[in-house]
């Protein structure tokens, strides 16, 4: 009798000391929403310094202004504008369109951070700068730059 009660124990005890593996699955997601937004009324802007004239060079500084609003759930919302050229060595150029000639620039921009009301006008004035010394001996003809402005949140 005894080796079937030891039969009996093995067969009875086999079972326990295996485990089976369960999985199970587990979805993570989230939203992310900015509480405010803010953006430009204005997308596009000219700042058209005229003729230059090399033999009577004189300093020449032009503005015009972007409008852009902030929506969002607070009553103030607080912005930061910069320009794609900040903080790059060598200054912003303007540069001959048929030729290898450049004609350097400062380029500032008024009102640049701070806090404004919900969904309320507010101006950017974009301010350029030209030396007449920069362009007292350069090439003639037409000279351009594109300057990106962005706007947080």
């Amino acid at each position: 009798m005894p080796p079937i009660v030891i039969a009996f124990f093995l067969f009875y005890f086999l079972p326990a000391d295996i485990s089976f593996a369960s999985n199970a699955t587990v979805d993570v997601s989230a939203t992310v929403q900015r509480i405010n937004q803010c953006k430009f009324n204005t997308n596009d802007s000219t700042l058209d310094l005229g003729i230059l004239d090399p033999e009577s060079p004189l300093d020449r500084t032009i503005t015009t202004s972007l409008i852009f609003k902030c929506a969002g759930s607070d009553d103030l919302a607080v912005f930061s504008i910069s320009s794609d050229f900040e903080g790059s060595s060598g200054g912003r150029k303007m540069r001959n369109s048929s030729i290898e000639a450049y004609i350097p620039y400062n380029l500032s921009l008024n009102n640049a951070s701070g806090a404004v009301e919900r969904n309320m006008d507010q101006s950017l004035t974009i301010s350029i700068n030209v030396k007449g010394a920069d362009y007292r001996e350069l090439y003639s003809g037409s000279y351009s730059d594109v300057v990106y402005i962005s706007i947080t949140p």
